[in-house]
Order: C-alpha cells, then structure tokens, then sequence
C-alpha cells in the first residue's frame, strides 16, 4: 500500500479560486439549509427501502484487504470530523465505533463497540457495548504505558466518561466519570489524544451541551469549546474544561458538534476547529497543554454571524456574496519535526435573505490543507473527487448528490497519519461520479468510497489519490486513520 502511494507522480495543490470555478462549471448551484445535529439514521427513519436499488459490487469483501471487525445499527459516527477511533502498535491495532443492535430506532443499547487484532487475528464481533450505561462517540487511545483509555458522552446530567484498562486487548474495563465545568454543566463530543514527555498525557477537548440539546449558555457560548488534561493517564485531571484563547464569546456564537479535531506529540499539542459561519483555527501548544497560541487559517470575514438578521454582503454593496468556508469536518497531524498539519473540506455559502438561515451549495468540491510553513497564506486545494468520465470535472452525479452528513461537502471527511520518514498520509471519503442509488428524488444518492493518497515532501505535493474501499455502489463513509503508519496504512469506516 505504501509503496503504491508513494512511488506514482506527484500532484501540485491549487489555489482555492478554482473551488468557484468547479462549482459554475458543474452547474449544480442549488443552495441547500444549514443541518443541525441529527441521531441515529443519517437518512430520515421513514424511508422507503423498498424503492432502494440493489448493486452487485465486483470487490471480494473476504479479501484479506479488508476485514469487517463489527456492526452496528446506529449509523451516525460523526456530526463533522471523525474522531481517533483507532490506533496501531506493535503490529496491534485497537479500533471502536458507535454500537447499537437496536432496529427499532431508539437505541437503548448505545455505546462503544470495540474489537482488537493482536497481530494474527481479529476478535469476534462485539455484542454489547463496552460502557455500564448509554453512551455514544468513543474516542480511543492506547499510552505508553500499553494501558487502554476510552472517553464517551452521555446525557445532559449525566457526565462524560472513561474506560480504561491496564492492558490493550484483554482485561475488564473501569468507568470513571470525568468532572464536568465548574458549574455542574455536562459535555457532549469528545476527542482525545495521547502525549506529553512520558507519552501518558491524555489531552481532551468536547464542548458543552448546546440549548438545542437541553444543555445551558456556558460562559456566553452555546456550546462551548474546552480544553482538558491528565498527566496520568486519565486518573486525575490537573485542567479541567478551560476556555482556549481567542475561543470567547467575544468571537463566537457557540461551536457546533464535532466541528474540531485533536493530535498530540512529545510536549506539542494542537487543536484546529472551524464551522460554516466562524474562522478555520489552530491553536498550539509546546508545553504540554499549560500554554496556548492561535492561528487563523482561514477568516470567515463575519464575527459572531447571525443569519437571521444578516446577509453575506463583504463589500458593503448590499448584494449578498458567495463565500468560501469550510464544512465543519477537520483533521489535524503533528509530523515527526513538530510541524502542523491541518485538512478540512471546502464549502461555499451564500445568505440573501436576513430572514433566514445562510444557505448551502453542498455540491461544493475540494479537500483544503495548510501547514504552519504557509504562514498567513491561505489554505490550498489538495483533492477533489475523482473524474472518472473523463471530461475534466466530476459533475456526473445523482439528482441529489451524496447522503446528508452534516453539512459536508462533495470531498470530506479528512484523517491523517505519518510514516518513520515523514511521510504524510491523508483519507477523505468524496462522491463518486455515475453512481445513483436508485431512488426517486429527494432520496437519489450518489455513494461516496474512502480514498488515501500521501505525501513525500511536507505536503508541498501529493501522490495520486488511490481507492481503497474500491466499491462504487457501497457507501463508505467515516473513515478514521490510525496516526502511526509503518508497512501499512490501518484505516476503520
């Protein structure tokens, strides 16, 4: 796999103007609603599957390329960015997702599924969750001292909480709740990452319950964006939900769920977080997590935007704009050198009308990157989806593009890792040209397959992106890289 991707010619990134561009020439320029955090189904629960069109896809799934490792019935893994469900060491690799065996739609049973390689073989498919309680999106680790540690969410007055067990693979786990913010308020959406100069350091963000969610305005954000760390492994924490700086009420609303990703290496820790209507950020640490700077890496040219009340008029002409941003699903490497990368899927916006909500084109295509050699240069265009017409742009889609996740764009989905050498691997998950689900409107669907393409030299070029899922009629979607690549490239979707 690695040899594949690292040895085919390599592509220059392009500037953003072409993300405009892409979108007149596809001709696609419906706007669509802002999606608000959704559960369970991605697609509505009362939806026909009768009129669903079956495909016969010419991989072999028993392939020793792809393995099933579990199931699941709740189909939701993220609202934006995928969170670190796995990791490899050793030749061992851990992996979770959100589990349920409910059909009926109320998911009772919620929780972490989890199954493990042992480097020969897989474990049996879980059949209950690893959690004592209902739970939902796992953020798991595997630290230094080979101990396990898994953080998942609850419900408003019930805190988030830990697994943890003393040895990957094998033993009982141990739930611990973790303390909520200083007034009592609860969290929801968890990433966690693990560092610091004994590798032991548990680095955690998630925000507050949103009013849409039954939680409280915390510190005049609804939803607001915390920081947490552990010098122990998680059994005591010495920063409890403290604000980052720049992440006030004075620049945002609120962040939405799962709109922001974690890495940790050494004493560097990083946090990139965005949102259709705020400013795409880094914030960096070199101290393990005491200290914190902001980066700016794509402004959004509105502070605290209300599309109620306003409309995306940047030149004061009293015409409304059409304005680059980003969808809300990020990812985030620290490389070998201490270097920042950072990856998020492009989205144009457009808002007309006061009296409603900004509006969509979510046919918008292109994967973004930036690194810290770019200073206060913008972000450029890495990928987009593949043109397998050949006529120059993947246009070719179902009448209603791709299934609604969250407010995604056509190319979305990042996650990263890196190799001994440095070199930088990135998964997105794009629509795939020609494919239709079958269905009437609004329910035609074009799929969308896990792609991975890397990079030899910083993220200055890129290889040709490679199909790794390879099933055009299978929807493949949140697909999560384990950060440490050797031979192989471990990828969960």
């Amino acid at each position: 796999m690695s040899f594949t991707l690292l040895s085919v010619a390599q592509n220059r990134p392009t500037s953003l103007d072409q993300i405009k561009e892409r979108l007149r020439q596809s001709g696609n320029l419906k706007v669509s609603p802002v999606q608000d955090v959704v559960a369970g189904n991605e697609l509505p629960v009362n939806r026909n599957h009768a009129t669903v069109r079956n495909h016969v896809s010419n991989l072999n799934k028993s392939s020793a390329a792809q393995v099933i490792v579990g199931t699941t019935t709740y189909d939701l893994q993220s609202n934006g960015s995928v969170q670190n469900r796995i990791y490899k060491k050793n030749g061992s690799v851990g992996t979770s997702w959100t589990y349920s065996s409910d059909l009926a739609g109320a998911y009772p049973d919620r929780g972490t599924g989890y199954n493990y390689y042992d480097g020969s073989s897989w474990g049996p498919f879980p059949t209950s969750k690893v959690e004592t309680d209902r739970r939902g999106w796992p953020s798991l680790l595997q630290l230094a001292n080979g101990s396990e540690y898994l953080v998942s969410h609850n419900a408003v007055a019930i805190p988030t909480a830990s697994n943890a067990r003393s040895t990957a693979g094998s033993g009982s786990w141990t739930q611990t709740n973790i303390p909520p913010f200083p007034g009592g308020e609860n969290t929801l959406w968890v990433r966690t990452a693990a560092g610091g100069p004994d590798g032991n350091s548990v680095h955690m963000i998630d925000i507050s319950y949103p009013t849409g969610n039954g939680g409280p305005i915390v510190n005049g954000l609804d939803g607001a964006l915390n920081y947490s760390r552990s010098l122990d492994g998680g059994a005591t924490w010495d920063i409890v939900r403290a604000a980052l700086p720049g992440a006030s009420d004075q620049e945002y609303i609120g962040f939405r769920a799962d709109a922001y990703a974690i890495d940790a290496k050494d004493n560097v820790v990083t946090i990139t977080s965005g949102n259709i209507t705020d400013d795409w950020c880094m914030w960096k640490s070199i101290d393990n997590g005491a200290t914190w700077t902001k980066t700016i890496i794509l402004d959004f040219p509105f502070t605290k935007y209300d599309g109620t009340t306003m409309i995306t008029d940047v030149d004061g002409d009293g015409v409304a704009d059409t304005l680059l941003t980003t969808d809300g699903a990020y990812a985030v490497l620290i490389d070998n050198n201490g270097l920042i990368h950072c990856f998020g899927g492009a989205m144009l916006v457009l808002d007309n009308d006061p009296a409603t909500n900004i509006g969509l084109f979510l046919s918008t295509d292109g994967l973004l990157y930036w690194n810290e050699t770019f200073g206060n240069n913008e972000p450029v265009v890495i990928a987009t989806a593949p043109d397998l017409d050949g006529d120059g742009i993947a246009a070719s889609f179902a009448a209603d593009l791709g299934g609604r996740f969250g407010n995604d764009g056509i190319c979305s989905m990042p996650s990263v890792g890196v190799d001994a050498n440095n070199n930088i691997y990135v998964s997105y998950c794009p629509l795939i040209e020609g494919t239709d689900s079958g269905n009437p409107s609004p329910l035609a669907f074009s799929y969308r397959n896990v792609y991975l393409m890397a990079s030899m030299d910083g993220g200055a070029t890129w290889g040709q992106a490679i199909n790794v899922s390879d099933s055009p009629f299978d929807e493949a979607v949140f697909c999560a890289m384990a950060k440490n690549v050797d031979n192989c490239v471990s990828l969960l979707w």
